[in-house]
């Protein structure tokens, strides 16, 4: 099977649009869910499909990324990667706020407690001048990127359900919801295992499974009421099924784009064929490159322990069946 990757280098710019008017709105694909659920190997696959540019969890960029000197998808510094030095300045321009500022915005009507706010529109006075101006930003960023890269559709993981409430009033997107699902238990497991960050700049800290699971829980119950806003633009898929399935799953998502299916960088195998991306944030796993094997990664089916199994279990039961997930 052959393909060519399309990800931009770092330094220097893709296939550059016109400054011409968009003729059609630009496609955000956001994908939503709690962590450890396969976020990471789906949209660094999708990252290097023609057409497609990922981003990573765009969400964090100014509260985190950028004031805590994080690295690049492609290995640079953010500020340093000629993507997104291009990107920050030109949004700062076009907007007239610094980063600071565009943290405390985000912080006002992006944390995940205002998620039925934003879905229900009922923020007034200043709360809706501080949603907008965010929702600007988030425009100002997206237009940005495809132009530098000339992309067609942006991959967003920020997974927050706050984060993809407030895409539905960010100007100039279309945005589609991909709502990514994994069984709680393997999650409590994953989530158990500390995981170092690249080139050992700290770690993502273990979490009890009471904690993931809880959090699960509160994410996907956020997702469903995304889905409410949302309809037919919502997409739920199970990282069981894309492990088992990943072509169909990549494919399915690709038309879910709007987008024709053409070459993947899945092999047949299983197997993916990675390229440097230029996310901003994300699990580890997000500097892989090379071949990367999908599995489903069911360790936790031989190696939980009893307590744990039974708390995310229970803590999950709400949602278990729904996702087609058996108690036992």
């Amino acid at each position: 099977m052959k393909y060519e990757l399309k990800v931009a280098p770092a330094g220097r710019a893709g296939s550059v649009e016109s400054e011409a008017a968009r003729p059609e709105p630009l496609t955000v694909l956001c994908l939503i869910g709690w962590g450890r659920s396969g976020s990471t190997i789906i949209e660094n696959i999708l990252g290097q499909i023609d057409g497609f540019f990922t981003v990573g969890e765009l969400h964090y960029l100014w509260s985190r990324s950028l004031p805590k000197g994080w690295l690049c998808g492609c290995g640079a510094s953010i500020r340093d990667c000629g993507v997104w030095k291009d990107v920050l300045e030109q949004v700062h321009r076009s907007t007239g706020l610094g980063e600071e500022s565009i943290a405390a915005l985000q912080d006002a009507c992006a944390r995940l407690r205002h998620t039925p706010r934003l879905l229900l529109r009922s923020g007034r006075g200043s709360w809706r001048a501080r949603e907008a101006a965010y929702a600007e930003v988030l425009g100002a960023t997206y237009e940005a990127l495809a132009r530098r890269v000339g992309a067609r559709v942006i991959v967003d993981s920020s997974k927050r359900p706050s984060h993809a409430a407030l895409l539905e009033l960010v100007p100039g997107i279309s945005p589609r919801y991909v709502h990514l699902v994994r069984d709680p238990r393997a999650v409590a497991f994953s989530w158990r295992r500390p995981k170092k960050a690249f080139k050992g700049r700290g770690v993502l800290e273990p979490r009890s499974p009471w904690n993931s699971t809880a959090n699960w829980l509160l994410w996907n119950l956020g997702a469903e009421s995304v889905r409410w806003r949302a309809g037919r633009r919502l997409l739920r898929i199970r990282y069981e099924d894309f492990a088992a399935d990943p072509r169909t799953v990549i494919t399915n998502l690709v038309s879910f784009a709007g987008e024709r299916p053409t070459a993947l960088p899945v092999a047949d195998s299983r197997m993916a064929l990675l390229g440097p991306t230029h996310t901003v944030s994300g699990n580890p796993s997000r500097f892989e490159r090379g071949r990367v094997m999908i599995r489903e990664d069911d360790e936790w089916r031989l190696r939980q322990g009893t307590y744990d199994r039974a708390v995310a279990t229970a803590v999950g039961l709400p949602l278990l069946r729904r996702y087609g997930y058996r108690v036992r």
